[in-house]
């Protein structure tokens, strides 16, 4: 009989041991508050098992070995960041909070964090630990580094991992100049709403863009700009939640004042979950 051998692994995907996402809680268990640790450049959580020897007399000389507890540890690292702002530089919230709890005792040194891993492994978690944080010295050309060990109080809570809610692209249309007459085009991925008036509504917009193609129906929302003549267009359905290409505006055969024209520009970028 040929002796069973394991299939190639070459193809396989191989995971990142740096693939987490840590945030500490400062606000209370029950409405938590939840900050960044900026600068961590390793998260490494680490299970240690406490074993005893059970075995006994009909164990033919053979040790038999069980698990009586598990401690959980996370040991973590980083550089030390803060938010610039002009000429003031604030330290990263996070970590200024984790450090200040380290130099507490007691239950005043017990962090809230939560933890994820933010690729395909759906693993997360919750759980205090007590902390132990160390600021790493160095010379004239060293950066500012930290340590932290995080010691498991307890068993940890699975979670589902934290999401985002996507965020919807936004154009504004706007025309300029005054004694505007004509008519404008909107492109979009090379289809073009045509004939549209300078002073066409938002609906009339919104139909004329919904009837291309590209774009289709029900996936944008038009509104009138007040105090301008100008349309923004909040893109939804099918483009939810897509960072989109701009729509081209196209003003040849608009008429009125010498510096009519127009242009379109993005207010919000769309962003995925």
């Amino acid at each position: 009989m040929p002796v069973l051998k394991p299939p190639n692994s070459g193809l396989l995907f191989t995971f990142r041991a740096a693939a987490w996402a840590m945030q500490i809680n400062t606000g209370t268990y029950a409405s938590p508050v939840w900050a960044w640790l900026r600068g961590t450049s390793k998260i490494e959580p680490k299970t240690t098992a406490t074993k005893q020897d059970d075995s006994d007399n009909d164990s033919d000389g053979y040790g038999s070995e069980l698990v009586t507890k598990q401690k959980l540890d996370i040991a973590i690292e980083g550089k030390v960041k803060g938010e610039r702002s002009l000429s003031t530089v604030v330290p990263d919230p996070g970590t200024t909070f984790l450090r200040a709890l380290g130099t507490q005792v007691g239950y005043d040194n017990v962090a809230d964090i939560r933890y994820w891993r933010t690729d395909d492994i759906d693993e997360g978690y919750r759980c205090n630990f007590a902390v132990e944080y160390t600021d790493v010295g160095g010379g004239n050309e060293d950066l500012q580094n930290y340590q932290a060990t995080l010691s498991g109080r307890g068993k940890p809570t699975r979670i589902a991992r934290p999401t985002t809610t996507p965020i919807n692209e936004v154009q504004r249309i706007r025309l300029i100049g005054t004694g505007l007459g004509g008519t404008i085009g909107v492109k979009f991925l090379g289809q073009t709403a045509s004939g549209l008036a300078p002073t066409a509504t938002a609906a009339a917009m919104q139909t004329a863009l919904t009837g291309l193609s590209t774009i289709g129906a029900n996936n944008v929302a038009v509104t009138a700009v007040a105090g301008l003549n100008a349309w923004d267009v909040a893109f939804q359905g099918t483009l939810a939640g897509i960072d989109v290409p701009p729509l081209v505006l196209d003003t040849s055969a608009l008429t009125g004042s010498a510096d009519k024209g127009g242009e379109v520009t993005t207010l919000i970028n769309g962003q995925a979950a």
